[in-house]
């Protein structure tokens, strides 16, 4: 029940031009920023439109606003990084800095361990 509050509260709390996550239909997370409000609905700057009463997509029971975690941020990192690496070049692979690299190697070790 505190989850339902806290996420009310933060829909609530919500203004033209903060960040929100957005779930994907098969998973994941995009961002997005609030643009402006109706009575009713958030608009976001993609032009989606969410329930201002629950979060959800209109039209949708799946798609919704989700608050930006360091979770989800960490998530859609992991998921950008191994997208560029595995859409990549072997000769482009070198011009990659060494930092994502590894943050990419680190990635592949922990689904290892999972």
């Amino acid at each position: 029940m505190a989850e339902t509050d806290t996420y009310k509260t933060w829909l609530d709390s919500l203004k033209p031009g903060d960040l929100v996550a957005t779930s994907r239909r098969f998973g994941g997370y995009d961002f997005d920023r609030v643009q402006r409000f109706t009575k009713t609905q958030i608009i976001t700057s993609h032009n989606r439109r969410y329930s201002r009463a629950n979060g959800y997509a209109v039209g949708h029971r799946i798609l919704r606003l989700e608050i930006p975690t360091n979770e989800i941020v960490e998530e859609c990192e992991k998921r950008r990084l191994a997208f560029m690496i595995l859409n990549t070049s072997h000769d482009r692979l070198c011009a990659i800095p060494q930092k994502e690299l590894c943050a990419f190697v680190d990635l592949l070790e922990g689904a290892k361990k999972e």
